[in-house]
């Protein structure tokens, strides 16, 4: 008997059998500690994987899915978890057929949640999950990224036409990072000097950051921003979407503004 089948019989003969909760601590003290050999990770990894693993072809009721999340929750993964998590799933796309499936399976009676009404404690444990994680930097910044990502296609047309301004005038000088790329105290730049200045330049649609939009006035607002990259060194400057119609105009702003 090879060791794979004798890890499958094994399986077979304890499956529905549960330790104590005395005897789980125990194993769990037991192997604390000891690292794993790269050849024993390698036939876990191999013995965790496609038709080797126990659990191929199940599906795992709904019952049984909530106590899977119930046991997970509140134990965060760490930092190199997620980082070894993003770069294995890095690259990869879903089939449009997987996408439909998966959109399916969140909609309605499918969803795990579905039905499910939360305490008023449990509410109140969640939100404080979600504060303590948003106080982490790198999990803000990461979020914050992912969210300007998201939310809308970037660059816009007033970010691109400015691009192009300034790398014709300004060549190898600033740098587009208005799709969450620099993240400075909460707040993502649409241009960064990469020139050695701290430096930093804003386009403002006349929509989006408009006093009906914002409710602050539009110098108000303007120096807000201005405000703000100051607290951590750089200085700001905001072109407003209604003045990159004179271009020379524009440029001669910018060259003041190098120059100061």
């Amino acid at each position: 008997m090879t060791r794979l089948e004798w890890t499958r019989e094994m399986s077979r003969r304890n499956r529905g059998r549960r330790h104590s909760e005395e005897t789980r601590r125990k194993i769990g003290d037991a192997h604390r500690g000891k690292p794993l050999s790269a050849e024993h990770r390698a036939k876990l990894s191999v013995s965790h994987s496609g038709e080797h693993h126990g659990n191929w072809g199940k599906h795992l009721s709904h019952e049984t899915c909530l106590k899977i999340a119930k046991s997970k929750r509140g134990k965060p993964r760490s930092i190199d978890t997620r980082a070894k998590l993003s770069a294995a799933n890095c690259g990869k796309h879903h089939s449009a057929e997987t996408r439909a499936k998966m959109s399916e399976a969140g909609k309605g009676e499918r969803h795990h949640n579905w039905g499910v009404h939360f305490s008023p404690d449990e509410c109140v444990r969640m939100r404080e999950m979600a504060v303590r994680a948003w106080q982490n930097p790198e999990f803000r910044e990461r979020g914050l990224r992912n969210l300007i990502g998201a939310s809308r296609v970037r660059p816009t047309g007033i970010e691109r036409r400015m691009r192009t301004l300034l790398d014709a005038r300004f060549p190898g000088e600033w740098k587009y990072v208005g799709n969450g790329e620099v993240i400075i105290g909460n707040k993502n730049p649409d241009f960064v000097n990469i020139n050695g200045r701290k430096a930093v330049i804003e386009v403002f649609g006349d929509y989006w950051h408009s006093e009906e939009k914002t409710g602050v006035p539009l110098d108000q607002h303007a120096a807000d921003r201005i405000t703000h990259f100051a607290k951590y060194g750089f200085n700001c400057l905001v072109i407003w979407e209604h003045e990159m119609h004179n271009k020379s105009a524009v440029l001669e702003k910018v060259e003041a503004f190098c120059a100061s």
